[in-house]
């Protein structure tokens, strides 16, 4: 097989037939008579017209775009890739969702791509982008939690997002992509965790359908996990009004808040699941304190909890067998929390409260196939920097894990890990007491007193009468002796 040619670099002040800057992914200079190649394709996804434009690259996959980037009222076509500024951040409209069907038929399945041009920043210290999605009743249509803006960790000259990227459930249509529900908005208008501080950052998202007897979508409704508004919204469709772009209106409101308690891990919801009673399982990371994280069961109304599973570690996936006898939690750093560990899959029994698990490599997403497979996303971390290394060493690009539980599995009574209250800090010694001086020495009283005269402490008492010779008078006491 022979290697594919290197894409060349971009070329300083050249123009490609899009009209854009070169950007190095296939194309060169222009030169005076250069000629269309049949078959290629130039950066902006269109055929190459001849216009200082090079056959495409395998590795050069940005998707068409019309002439603004995008279709009316989509997101931006991909805008820049590469380090910023030297501050080692990547960022760009690289994101995507890939889709295998029907995995239970394949030993590796084949992935596609059904999503593409979504925002994400990636760096050392983390990465932005999209975190959640959905299908929904109607077939080419999906929900996409979109991460929070860029934080002040990753912020860096040009790297710029569109608004309308950031805070936002996104929706594909026919993998078109366009901003649809501003969860940043709600959260500034209603503050349902009473922090008063706004602060949105959509994890997951699912697609509830309370009667799935009836036509698909005819009554569906989305429910959204937003980790920094400790608060899952619901989303209502409104088909009856619909904007220019084919979208439909609206209604949010707030399916369960998480009020936050100072001094204690908060919530932080980051996974749902749903079960075939409409119960909702919400999976909180909790701060990564061991044993600070929780799984709550809502009724399909939400509201209050109606039962609550404690002791997990960073909850950053949720499953849920259809009758609610098992839920399964994906903890990305393991029972004990970063560093510690590397990460499991923890299935519990409901109804006995008992716990076994699988290890696995920094799983994320889950989702439960036929004859007890279960899904999970692995190796959903960024490899660490070799600089200032926060994990070990793992697989670029993620990989799907598919696994079965034993059937003789060890059980082990809830919690997973007793969680650890936080240290109170020492109260400040109390400065020591000044000494008081002592009290000044009685002199001891003086034989033979009278009980009346100064210096006796005998009152009451006769004193005998002094003998003769003893120098005294027989009127005056005898003098003090020192005391012992």
């Amino acid at each position: 097989v022979a290697a594919a040619p290197e894409a060349p670099p971009a070329v300083a002040g050249t123009v490609d037939d899009d009209g854009t800057a070169d950007q190095g992914s296939g194309d060169a200079p222009a030169v005076p008579d250069d000629t269309a190649v049949p078959g290629a394709v130039d950066d902006d996804g269109t055929a190459d017209q001849g216009s200082g434009d090079a056959p495409a690259v395998p590795d050069d996959s940005t998707p068409p775009a019309s002439e603004d980037g995008a279709a009316a009222g989509a997101l931006p076509a991909d805008r820049s890739t590469g380090d910023i500024a030297g501050n080692d951040i990547c960022d760009g409209y690289t994101g995507g969702i890939s889709a295998i069907e029907r995995p239970w038929r394949t030993g590796d399945g084949e992935a596609e791509r059904v999503v593409d041009r979504l925002y994400s920043v990636e760096s050392a210290e983390g990465t932005v982008g999209s975190d959640g999605v959905a299908a929904t009743g109607f077939p080419g249509v999906y929900l996409i939690a979109q991460g929070e803006g860029t934080p002040d960790a990753l912020a860096a000259p040009g790297v710029e997002p569109e608004p309308e990227t950031q805070e936002h459930l996104l929706i594909s249509v026919d993998g078109e992509v366009y901003p649809w529900v501003d969860l940043g908005a709600a959260e500034t208008d209603e503050d349902p965790d009473e922090n008063g501080v706004a602060d949105s950052n959509p994890n997951a998202v699912i697609v509830v359908d309370p009667t799935p007897w009836s036509e698909p979508g005819d009554d569906e409704y989305a429910l959204v996990a937003d980790a920094g508004a400790n608060t899952v919204w619901k989303v209502d469709p409104d088909f009856a009004e619909m904007d220019e772009d084919g979208l439909p209106g609206y209604e949010v409101s707030v399916f369960a808040a998480f009020p936050t308690t100072e001094g204690e891990p908060q919530f932080v919801p980051s996974s749902l699941a749903v079960d075939h009673r409409g119960h909702v399982y919400v999976g909180g990371v909790g701060g990564l304190a061991p044993g600070g994280a929780s799984v709550a069961r809502f009724d399909p109304e939400g509201g209050e909890p109606t039962a609550q599973w404690d002791g997990f570690t960073g909850i950053n996936g949720l499953a849920v067998e259809p009758d609610g006898s098992h839920v399964y939690v994906s903890q990305i750093f393991g029972s004990e929390g970063p560093p510690a560990g590397t990460g499991n899959v923890v299935r519990v029994d409901t109804e006995e409260e008992t716990w076994t698990s699988v290890d696995v490599p920094f799983p994320s997403g889950l989702a439960l196939g036929k004859y007890g497979s279960v899904y999970v996303s692995a190796f959903s971390l960024l490899p660490a920097d070799a600089d200032d290394p926060t994990t070990t060493d793992v697989v670029e690009g993620g990989q799907v894990w598919r696994f079965s539980f034993a059937e003789d599995a060890e059980e082990t009574p809830l919690p997973v890990t007793e969680a650890t209250a936080p240290e109170t800090p020492a109260a400040p010694e109390t400065p020591a007491a000044p000494e008081t001086p002592a009290a000044p020495e009685v002199p001891a009283a003086p034989e033979g007193g009278t009980g009346t005269d100064a210096g006796t402490t005998d009152p009451g008492t006769v004193a005998p009468a002094p003998a003769a010779g003893d120098g005294g008078t027989g009127a005056a006491p005898p003098a003090l002796a020192p005391s012992a």
